[in-house]
């Protein structure tokens, strides 16, 4: 019976331990709460982690873009103060161990009117940690202050006033129920702890919680932007006029969600906006709208500093759902009004005008244009551009019959050259894209309109809408830019919403929006602001909701502006020495240049591309114009490794052209009209030794007898009259020959030698002999007596340039060198006129460029660092060179002006630069 008594006795014993441990554990292990619960419902921006130490490397040791904001002190100060549990925990074992693999809360708050507050939120297994974190943080901080601890609805708050810093400001923590709690703003601390007790809480929030569900889980960060407080908290950077304007615009969306993704040079962040499609959200318009492809960047010049473009698939639906957004924001009276009285007074119906030609895409543009109230334009593209102007013309024709004045008075001719002109009109309706569409285009006057293809253009003044076709003509547009290309690549294709800003070319348009104190960081930090390429935010719909791209893109080295009257882009780079040639109609000077795509372009006086053609091979030789029917109409000779081309000024092959050459050759094509009678003859070596000899027809000269070159020849062969006699001359690696027209030995050398590869014969009129150099950069004269002699001058290697000009205006020609990196200019009488070094090898001969016959230029070009060098006859560098470029350069007077010459030459980014030299 004992023994009973005593089993039974333990079993309750046993139970009632199991029972006092479960609730013993139970009180150690408070209910957990995610920390979200603790956020104040009013919060604008929320970050969240749960990996925070992850996220603090990659923002403090891999990413460029946080850690060079640390050179701006505005922006560096709410760095530090929004990651102030970074300075505070992680350089402590105990601390960085209990914040590992947490989750961690970072929500920004507006107190009063311009003050931004951080609460940061720690999510802990249980009431032990909690203990343990305020331990922690008491030890941490007692070096900082006097710490002190009062009661707050039955929790503690504790607070550490500084001792060593009046300035410093006060720290406020505190546990409860599984979440620590701390911020430099006591409000928020107790914000916190209410929000903990209250049953509406962000969890239960069915707005949030639609977004909740769309976050990403293994990222770094989850950011989330209440647009209902937002607006306040963007408000605090503004200045007034824009404060009031974004502080009632609460109507945007409810929530976003975006997944942050830091890279070395970039942010990305992308996730989904909830807008709730039964209140009076401005994002509901676009609900049932369709993503569009992105094709306005095809007329948005190159220096645009900013735009945001609209993608609309249906305009009609569109216009029905803006009202909508109007009306229950109470201004759909007064939008209808103002369309009203357009409509009235032109007798038109604006809406219907617009919707018959819109093509899914319109767009707000500014330009880097110093002119603030001249770089804004709207861009609208259309299904025809004759539609469009037969529907925008009922304005223009009303409004003239209205004020009795012709319709030219309201049309502009901009002339871009003798070929080309755009039409620009006056726009009676100023504002209309606003009055249409809305505030987002309220910068844009549209006082003037103009087409570009199949696109609507508006501008503010018919000379900024010069200057924009101007840019459109050149081809100097956004999406032929390499910087863009490779920005846009991290963007969708496809969106209803795109806002882009070339940051640096953007601070006059920020500037307009931002408070003082901005403004002012801003103009001290120009050159680390500067370093950023380019901020982009994109947005679509997307099942009902709408999915966000954000990229922010960083870029170092900033390119200055080059100093250019044009700047002609083409389909690539070029590395060809632009030839002016002569239009046989207007005698107006023009360009021919070939890219690396073997594209060949005539360019007119204006840099507008007049014709383009692929000819599928380098051209090797110069450009020559010759008069092939004998009509005074020119046409442009040359030649590839395996043809002879001859095209006329529009473009087109000449019959039989062109003509495959018998043996790939070996050197540029020489043209000689020894005559004068245009009976050309055309010269070619090959591969196969032989020297071809053509006329303009491209059949072969019949009484050519030379046989064959012992080697291969490579340069241009050449012809000089002496005495009234004939004289063609070339060599091939060992031996020189001088021949008759007929290709017998004229001269025999007395010694040949291993002429330099990179250079040709040069007559020296007063010694009667040709000069050039071997191998090793000695000098040979060749007399026409057969006699040879030479001198040493430099010690050169085989690949060196040499050219025999008169540079001093001694009236003798000068020897002039360049070799490796060095240019060397010596007299005849071997001392040196001058010395220039390089910081890369030079690779193309220099040019000696006559302005008149005082002045001379020695052009040079450093391929490799893309710049270009003019020298005087004194070796000091023109003004302002070296320039930008990376080809051999022309220099000629395209304007007839006497003391101003034009210089062309290619540039790296796919550019033709027109530069203004000064005699």
């Amino acid at each position: 019976m004992l023994k009973k008594i005593t089993t039974t006795v333990l079993i309750i014993l046993f139970f009632i331990l199991i029972i006092y441990g479960y609730f013993f554990f139970k009180a150690q292990n408070t209910k957990i709460y995610t920390a979200i619960k603790a956020v104040p419902t009013n919060s604008s921006l929320i970050i969240e982690s749960n990996n925070f130490k992850d996220l603090l490397y990659e923002i403090n040791n891999e990413n460029i873009i946080i850690n060079e904001t640390d050179n701006i002190q505005s922006i560096k100060k709410i760095k530090n103060s929004a990651l102030f549990l970074d300075s505070l925990f992680t350089n402590n074992t105990d601390a960085s161990q209990l914040i590992n693999n947490k989750q961690i809360i970072i929500s920004t708050h507006v107190l009063g009117t311009n003050s931004v507050e951080f609460l940061y939120l720690l999510g802990l297994k249980n009431a032990f940690e909690g203990k343990q974190a305020i331990k922690i943080t008491k030890n941490l901080l007692l070096k900082k202050g006097v710490i002190t601890k009062r009661n707050y609805n039955n929790t503690s708050i504790f607070e550490v006033k500084s001792l060593k810093n009046k300035t410093d400001k006060n720290i406020y923590f505190s546990y409860k129920k599984g979440i620590f709690i701390l911020s430099l703003s006591s409000i928020l601390v107790e914000k916190a702890i209410r929000q903990i007790d209250t049953k509406y809480s962000l969890i239960n929030s069915s707005d949030f919680r639609k977004i909740a569900k769309t976050a990403g889980k293994n990222v770094k960060a989850n950011i989330y932007i209440n647009f209902k407080t937002f607006p306040k908290l963007v408000s605090i950077f503004l200045n007034n006029k824009n404060k009031n304007k974004i502080n009632s615009f609460i109507n945007f969306a409810n929530w976003a969600e975006l997944d942050a993704n830091f890279k070395k040079k970039s942010i990305l962040l992308n996730g989904f906006t909830y807008t709730n499609d039964s209140t009076n959200n401005y994002l509901n318009i676009f609900l049932r709208q369709k993503p569009q492809t992105l094709e306005i960047t095809k007329v948005l010049p190159e220096n645009t500093s900013c735009f945001i473009n609209i993608g609309i698939s249906d305009i009609n639906l569109f216009f029905n759902d803006y009202k909508k957004y109007l009306d229950k924001n109470r201004n759909l009276h007064s939008y209808n009004k103002q369309i009203t009285q357009i409509n009235n007074e032109y007798n038109i119906d604006l809406q219907d005008i617009f919707t018959s030609f819109f093509d899914n895409e319109i767009a707000v543009v500014y330009t880097d244009n110093v002119d603030l109230n001249n770089n804004v334009f709207m861009v609208v593209k259309t299904k025809s551009k004759s539609q469009a102007k037969d529907e925008l013309f009922q304005i223009l024709n009303n409004y003239s019959k209205n004020k009795n004045i012709p319709l030219s008075g309201l049309t502009f001719n901009y002339k871009i050259d003798a070929e080309k002109s755009y039409k620009i009109y006056e726009m009676p309706v100023k504002y209309l894209p606003e009055k249409l569409f809305g505030n987002i285009f309220s910068s844009s006057k549209a006082g003037y309109f103009t087409f570009i293809d199949n696109f609507l253009i508006f501008g503010n003044s018919h000379k900024a809408l010069k200057n924009y076709i101007y840019s459109i003509v050149l081809n100097k547009t956004i999406n032929n830019d390499l910087n863009y290309i490779q920005f846009e690549d991290f963007l969708s294709s496809k969106s209803n919403f795109y806002f882009y800003s070339n940051i640096a070319r953007s601070v006059p348009v920020y500037q307009q929006y931002l408070n003082n104190n901005l403004k002012k960081s801003i103009k001290k930090n120009l050159n680390t602001i500067q370093k950023f390429y380019a901020l982009a935010f994109q947005f679509s719909s997307n099942n009902n909701m709408i999915y966000n791209n954000v990229f922010l893109k960083y870029s170092p080295v900033l390119k200055k502006a080059a100093n250019t009257l044009w700047e002609s882009r083409l389909d690539t780079t070029i590395n060809f020495k632009p030839k002016i040639v002569i239009n046989h109609k207007t005698k107006a000077k023009e360009i021919f240049v070939q890219d690396l795509k073997n594209t060949i372009y005539l360019i007119n006086r204006s840099g507008r591309i007049i014709w383009k053609q692929n000819i599928n091979e380098k051209i090797i030789s110069d450009i020559y114009q010759i008069d092939y029917y004998n009509n005074n109409k020119l046409q442009y000779l040359f030649n590839t490794k395996n043809y002879l081309f001859l095209i006329d000024r529009n473009g087109n092959f000449v019959d039989r052209y062109p003509i495959k050459l018998k043996s790939p050759a070996t050197n540029p094509l020489a043209l000689f009209d020894y005559d004068k009678n245009k009976d050309y003859r055309i010269f070619v070596a090959c591969e196969n030794k032989n020297i071809y000899v053509y006329d303009k027809e491209g059949k072969s000269i019949k009484g050519w007898d030379f046989d064959k070159t012992e080697n291969i020849v490579h340069s241009k062969i050449q012809h000089y009259v002496i005495n009234s006699k004939d004289y063609i001359v070339f060599a091939d690696s060992h031996k020189i020959y001088i021949l008759d027209r007929r290709g017998n030995q004229k001269i025999k050398v007395s010694n040949n030698f291993s002429k330099s590869i990179n250079n040709n014969f040069i007559l020296d009129t007063r010694k009667n002999a040709l000069v050039t150099t071997d191998n090793t950069g000695k000098v040979y004269y060749i007399y026409f007596n057969g006699k040879v002699k030479s001198v040493s001058i430099a010690q050169c290697t085989k690949n060196h340039f040499f050219e025999y000009k008169d540079i001093d205006g001694d009236n003798l020609k000068d020897f002039i060198f360049i070799d490796n990196n060095k240019l060397k200019v010596i007299s005849q009488k071997k001392e040196l006129i001058y010395l220039h070094t390089f910081k890369n090898n030079i690779t193309e001969r220099p040019i000696l460029y006559l302005f008149n016959k005082d002045k001379k230029g020695l052009g040079c070009v450093d391929t490799k660092n893309n710049k270009i060098f003019l020298f005087d006859n004194n070796g000091e560098l023109f003004n302002s060179f070296p320039l930008e470029g990376m080809t051999l350069f022309s220099i000629s007077n395209l304007s007839k002006s006497e003391d101003k010459y034009n210089l062309i030459v290619g540039n790296k980014e796919c550019f033709l630069y027109n530069y203004l030299v000064n005699n």
